[in-house]
């Protein structure tokens, strides 16, 4: 598990998982070390970040949200 920091936020700011909610968008927050809707895992065998049982899917230059995981969903695939 691990935080995912914005190197163009002076590596302070975080990407939070806002509440954790199906369909929310993710938020930049202050990174504050106690885990909860910043702490995230990444499943190397099917490319996606999840917290909180949740997916980060990225949506056609819109927002990027949390959704229910789906292993063949091209917007859960991440690179790291």
């Amino acid at each position: 598990t691990f935080e995912i920091r914005v190197p163009e936020a002076g590596w302070e700011y975080c990407v939070d998982g806002n509440g954790g909610r199906v369909h929310q968008p993710v938020i930049l927050y202050k990174c504050h070390g106690d885990g909860g809707a910043q702490k995230w895992d990444y499943r190397k065998h099917t490319k996606q970040l999840s917290i909180l049982s949740l997916c980060l899917s990225y949506r056609n230059g819109l927002n990027s949200t949390l959704e229910p995981c789906e292993k063949d969903n091209p917007a859960q695939k991440w690179d790291i």
